[in-house]
């Protein structure tokens, strides 16, 4: 091997990211022999991959693909298989030809290969890390397009991507968490009602007075700010965890400048959130203060029209017998002292009314 740094680090690394390599020979006639000592199938591999002495530069092109598939796939292994049957006919329609019809030395040896291949499989991992499929394919189009555009792939960078990729997509679901969580909690109509560029403030002309109407309605809202925070809290909480589980596997990726972006975006979406539901709840708030004001005012008024009846015997609102007295009011020479003499007579009134 190299110094640190030098090529046999390079390889070291480079292999670590490599699968595992798996050399199936087909229509194997050969004799697992070494020397007159019988091998298995691996030992023959290892024997393939030793370099020939010869000095030919076609010995050489052979040798150095040896010698690359020797220190890039560190782990390898080897299965031979007969041919499947003898006669050419079957041969020609094997696809149609049931399994047990064929040789017996090859049901044997795909039986030993499929054994080999589900006990060595396992999931690809990138710095001791699973791959989710959804990793697995940003890898692999960040690759692609390294070598599409005439560039190298570069491990780290690649690496990097999916990370990226992973924690916008965790910052993603965590969001939509906390929003169904908060809609089924607060009963509001729909999760978007939460973000900000998703649908108009519940005031808007755009059909948010009756979403506003809507969430008074379900009875959730309003609440008291500490716990609409409180509430809030809760949800972040959840949030946050579901956002780690998903991207924190060891302390690397905790402290990495990736994850602290994406964490900061969560943080601040989840702001947002805050900050609007505090608008949502301050307008539920107006609006049931408002319907309270108009159900007493209702409730007023209908009082005064059984009490008060007008010359002709009809019923008059309290607004128009105000008006009129004070219209009346505003024609007497001395005004100041008439509208105090008034005040005191709607005090009497009012004790009237309420007794």
């Amino acid at each position: 091997g190299g110094a640190a740094g030098g090529p046999g680090h390079e390889l070291d690394e480079l292999s670590a990211h490599f699968p595992g390599f798996m050399w199936v020979v087909r229509d194997f006639t050969l004799r697992l022999e070494d020397g007159g000592r019988k091998i298995n199938d691996r030992q023959y591999l290892e024997n393939a991959l030793k370099p020939q002495q010869s000095f030919t530069s076609e010995a050489a092109s052979r040798n150095q693909i040896r010698t690359l598939l020797s220190s890039f796939f560190r782990e390898r292994d080897c299965c031979t298989l007969v041919r499947p049957a003898e006669d050419e006919d079957t041969l020609r329609n094997l696809s149609n030809v049931p399994l047990r019809q064929l040789r017996p030395e090859f049901q044997t040896g795909l039986a030993d290969l499929k054994s080999k291949v589900y006990a060595q499989t396992r999931a690809k991992a990138v710095n001791g890390r699973a791959l989710s499929g959804a990793m697995l394919g940003t890898l692999a189009s960040t690759y692609a397009e390294a070598l599409n555009s005439g560039g190298v792939p570069t491990i780290s960078t690649a690496w990097d991507r999916v990370l990226q990729s992973q924690a916008a997509e965790a910052v993603e679901k965590a969001l939509k968490r906390y929003d169904e969580s908060a809609a089924s909690e607060l009963k509001l109509p729909d999760p978007a009602v939460l973000g900000a560029r998703l649908a108009p403030r519940p005031d808007d002309d755009d059909g948010g007075d009756e979403t506003l109407k809507a969430i008074l309605d379900a009875g959730a809202l309003p609440l008291e700010n500490a716990d609409v925070r409180a509430s809030h809290e809760t949800r972040v909480a959840a949030a946050e965890a579901e956002y780690a589980k998903a991207v924190w596997t060891d302390e690397s990726q905790r402290t990495s400048e990736t994850s602290r972006d994406q964490l900061a975006k969560l943080d601040e979406a989840l702001g947002g959130r805050l900050a609007r539901l505090l608008d949502v709840n301050a307008q539920c708030s107006t609006l049931r203060c408002g319907r309270a004001a108009d159900a007493a005012c209702a409730r007023f008024e209908a009082t005064l029209k059984s009490k008060l009846a007008t010359a002709g015997g009809g019923k008059e609102s309290y607004a128009d017998v105000l008006s009129a007295r004070l219209a009346k009011l505003d024609t007497d020479a001395d005004a100041a002292a008439a509208r105090a003499a008034f005040g005191s007579d709607l005090a009497a009134r009012r004790a009237w009314l309420e007794a």
